[in-house]
């Protein structure tokens, strides 16, 4: 019995460097895959309501929108800023 947990914990212990450099691999494929996105105005003005923005935002992006928020710019403007991706 002693014998089988060793050779059961010795056989877990050759698996890990494959799986660390899968890991690794997997990391560096996604990471080399990363999208190209460009930040685009949708609108400004002297407020910014965010489900307007994001709404904003699907309309101007064609559904390839990441990200539409409300930025504040100085105290009497306030822009619609969009993410969007290829």
């Amino acid at each position: 019995s002693r014998n089988t947990k060793k050779k059961f914990v010795c056989d877990l212990m050759e698996g890990k460097p494959i799986l660390v450099c899968l890991m690794v691999l997997f990391l560096l494929v996604n990471s080399t895959h990363a999208e190209n996105c460009k930040t685009h105005i949708a609108y400004s003005g002297t407020s910014c309501d965010e489900l307007t923005c994001r709404l904003a935002c699907q309309h101007d992006g064609g559904g390839r929108l990441t990200n539409g928020n409300c930025v504040v710019v100085n105290v009497s403007v306030q822009e619609c800023n969009c993410a969007i991706c290829d």
